[in-house]
Formats: structure tokens, sequence, C-alpha cells
């Protein structure tokens, strides 16, 4: 016997929306940018290691200079740029491109 469940139109939209972000993942161009200036998951802190290869956390550390964390969060339309000394965010970074991470980053690495 076969069983039926009755949903709203709402309900429906919602469950495609939640459907649709899971799917999105980070942009592959401004991982490895982020990857070019020497930023990896592996030089954080708490970084967590996943065989598979899935995303884990969206955070991005240096290991020349550690107190600077980029910050790349779900739904990855911007990122952010911390101070882990001060714990503040120094700079956020909307509409995140390649070129708008390394423009930004220029300051903090000026000195490599």
């Amino acid at each position: 016997m076969d069983r039926r469940l009755l949903i709203t139109e709402e309900e429906r939209n919602n469950i495609r929306r939640m459907q649709l972000l899971e799917q999105v993942g980070p942009d592959p161009e401004i991982v490895e940018t982020l990857k070019d200036m020497g930023f990896e998951k592996q030089f954080c802190k708490n970084a967590k290691v996943n065989p598979m290869g899935i995303e884990l956390s969206y955070e991005y550390c240096n290991k020349a200079r550690p107190q600077i964390l980029v910050s790349y969060p779900k739904p990855y339309d911007s990122a952010e740029v911390v101070d882990l000394i001060n714990q503040k965010i120094i700079e956020i970074i909307d509409n995140v491109s390649p070129e708008k991470l390394e423009s930004a980053m220029k300051g903090y690495f000026a000195n490599q």
C-alpha cells in the first residue's frame, strides 16, 4: 500500500532551495588563489582533515603570517580577513573574486 504525503507549495519550494544551497561549493578559483598565496587549511590551529577531500571548514591560514586568517563561508559570495591576535575582522571582501582577494592581501604580505 502506497502512502502519500501532502505538502504545501511553500514547503516544496523550501526543500528545493535547501537542495540548491547544498549543491553550491566554494569557487575553485578562489581556493586556488588562496593556495597560491600560501593559505591552507592545514596551517590553521584547529584544521580538520578529511580523507575523502570534502570541504569541512572554510578557514584558511598562512604559515608565514599565522595571525591572519581568511574565512570563506557559505554562500561563498564574500570573504573575511581576520586578525587572530586582536580577534577582529580586518576586512570584508564582498562579491569576492581572485583579483579582489589578491588586491586585499597585498597590504598584509608586502614584505615577503
